[in-house]
């Protein structure tokens, strides 16, 4: 007889795999597909440079009129609507991945910045919004004397 020492984190991962091919042939048989609200809100990159902020958002398939971005206490919200493509109540889907519906993402940002000169465009799905920092923000050189 041999003994073996348990360890219980080692049978997690094929307990993992298990449930998830239970789940995925469970829901791949359901006339529709269940999503997060999290899947709504648009992937982001928030650069800091020298003298601004630059937040670049996937928004595919909107066009301008879709979104609004606003600025108010510290933090910039990027907000709108993705509609359906055809009417969505008539159709029965066997699987759908393309989301729609109403969508917010925030972003506080550190330092003060100059709500005046926020600027943004939409090209090619991306929606680019440039926010400068106040002069009080930007670095400054002292010059010694």
């Amino acid at each position: 007889m041999t003994l073996n020492k348990w360890n219980p984190g080692s049978s997690a991962p094929s307990l993992h795999s298990d449930v998830n091919n239970l789940l995925g042939r469970f829901f791949t048989d359901m006339p529709m597909r269940f999503y997060d609200r999290d899947e709504l809100r648009p992937r982001a990159d928030v650069e800091e440079h020298e003298g601004h902020y630059t937040i670049i958002a996937e928004v595919p398939g909107l066009k301008k009129s879709d979104i609004a971005v606003t600025f108010q206490d510290d933090t910039l919200t990027i907000s709108g609507e993705n509609q359906a493509a055809g009417n969505v109540d008539s159709a029965t889907y066997r699987h759908m991945e393309r989301h729609h519906g109403k969508f917010a993402r925030s972003f506080r940002l550190p330092n003060p910045v100059d709500p005046d000169g926020i600027a943004a465009t939409v090209i090619d799905g991306l929606l680019t919004v440039t926010v400068p920092k106040a002069e009080e923000a930007k670095p400054r050189q002292i010059q010694i004397l």
